[in-house]
């Protein structure tokens, strides 16, 4: 076989399944994704009157909160390490 024929049965066989409705890798790929993202704005439809209500409402109370907890848990452990370099810094 020539590539010249190889070529054309493989042209051929493309614009057939084009003509049949049978979509590309990329085509697939993109189509999928959209799927995705209308799930996605769905869920997001659901959620975002609990998450806006009162400005940020909930979800900037759990940041705040979030952002406390880890401040604290590094004071915290700050505070030990000091407590317990102490008493060898008082012999040096």
């Amino acid at each position: 076989m020539s590539i010249r024929r190889i070529w054309r049965d493989e042209q051929t066989r493309i614009q057939a399944d084009a003509a049949g409705g049978k979509l590309t890798e990329a085509q697939t790929s993109a189509t999928q994704f959209a799927n995705r993202m209308e799930d996605a704005e769905k869920n997001l439809a659901n959620v975002e009157p609990t998450i806006t209500q009162g400005g940020l409402g909930i979800l900037k109370d759990r940041v705040a909160r979030g952002i406390t907890e880890w401040g604290n848990i590094i004071l915290y452990h700050r505070v030990a390490q000091q407590i317990l370099q102490y008493p060898t810094s008082i012999r040096n």
